[in-house]
């Protein structure tokens, strides 16, 4: 019983365990100590893997949120300078569409 169990192969024995004790009454303290400790470890390792996404997700939610505030002021600026029409610096207009390709690579 000392062996690490499958998540497949927990649920298999818990199953077999129970279809046991409902059968024949009986219950194996060292079996059943087994497998709750496999499945404390299952449940630490499923929580540490949540954590890790969760935190994953958090970060790149920040980042797309400053990046779409760039995004958002450049848009802003285009549309100023594009308002403004031809007293505009062609150039700037220019730099500016760059900046915002960086956002939207444009195939």
């Amino acid at each position: 019983m000392g062996e690490l169990l499958t998540e497949e192969g927990l649920f298999t024995q818990a199953e077999q365990m129970l279809q046991t004790y409902t059968n024949k009454g009986l219950l194996d303290a060292e079996a059943l100590a087994h497998l709750m400790n496999s499945f404390d470890r299952l449940y630490t390792k499923r929580h540490e893997e949540y954590v890790a996404i969760s935190l994953s997700y958090h970060e790149l939610n920040a980042q797309f949120s400053k990046r779409d505030a760039e995004f958002r002021k450049l848009v802003d600026k285009y549309e100023r300078l594009r308002v403004a029409g031809e007293t505009v610096d062609q150039g700037a207009v220019a730099k500016l569409m760059s900046a915002i390709g960086r956002f939207l690579p444009i195939r």
